[in-house]
């Protein structure tokens, strides 16, 4: 079971003790269209379900002679889990990005079909979680939302961020996924690097030393393989506004409490790491 799964399946337990004690509410669900109160399945090809969040991004460089513009449209669709009753139990939704370029159409659908698989396996793991917990006694939802994070001359990059909300409290996770715009490639560390082991290096410095200042000293413990596990899996790091990010997971280094963090990397510091081609402007 992987820890996506786990954390999935935290959540619904958690939702059941709040149940137990009286603490939970009905999540909102606004600004979400439903077909009655049947299980909605969309067909990722055939979006048809949801608000739209249109994003329209400039890619023109004059300087090098890149114009063109990536349209991207966000379609929600969401998941209805009902009881032996048929009350509805859970409500999950999810988003799924329709990414257009007239310059660069064939790294726009290699974008958006790689996003699309990343959501998708997600998506799975949400509702198969959420029926199997069907017998829950207590309405809720996760939710797993693309969104589009920074566009920086030869890159883009987009935000997952999976939420659940029960009675007053919410738990969240994020991921970052950075695209070359051109080739529409998924960028790994080796992507990015003018040297791998020099890169691999400098990030597994700079989240250890975050971490020695920003978490309990039971964290420290085998600190240097969580910290590499961390910085060797996709959705754990990017590019964001002016700066690389590295995404610790909750639970990854520290306790539940200790939620997300993240590791900003400003320009001036890992530049030099970078190729020419992913300079952070």
């Amino acid at each position: 079971m992987n820890k996506k799964k786990i954390l999935i399946i935290s959540l619904i337990a958690i939702v059941e003790l709040l149940a137990l004690t009286g603490c939970t509410n009905t999540i909102s669900t606004d600004n979400n269209k439903k077909e009655g109160n049947s299980i909605s399945k969309v067909d990722e090809n055939n979006i048809k379900q949801g608000d739209n969040n249109n994003v329209n991004i400039n890619t023109g460089d004059t300087q090098d002679g890149k114009e063109g513009i990536f349209e991207i449209e966000y379609k929600e669709e969401t998941y209805i889990t009902k009881n032996d009753n048929g009350e509805v139990v859970f409500e999950n939704k999810r988003n799924l990005p329709i990414i257009k370029s007239s310059k660069y159409a064939n790294s726009a659908a290699k974008i958006q079909k790689s996003l699309t698989e990343i959501s998708n396996k997600n998506w799975n793991d949400i509702k198969e979680t959420s029926d199997e917990y069907k017998d829950s006694p207590s309405k809720a939802g996760v939710n797993y939302m693309l969104g589009t994070s920074v566009f920086g001359g030869n890159y883009i990059s987009f935000m997952a961020n999976q939420s659940s909300s029960f009675g007053g409290t919410s738990w969240s996770a994020e991921e970052l996924y950075t695209y070359d715009i051109e080739t529409g490639e998924l960028l790994n560390i080796n992507s990015f690097a003018k040297n791998e082991k020099e890169f691999k290096d400098f990030l597994m410095k700079k989240v250890t030393e975050y971490v020695k200042e920003n978490f309990d000293k039971s964290a420290l413990s085998g600190l240097d393989s969580k910290v590499k596990a961390i910085i060797e899996t996709s959705g754990n790091y990017g590019m964001q506004y002016g700066s690389f990010s590295v995404i610790l997971p909750k639970y990854s280094i520290g306790t539940g409490a200790d939620g997300v963090k993240v590791v900003e990397i400003s320009k001036d510091e890992i530049n030099s790491y970078l190729k020419d081609r992913y300079q952070i402007k």
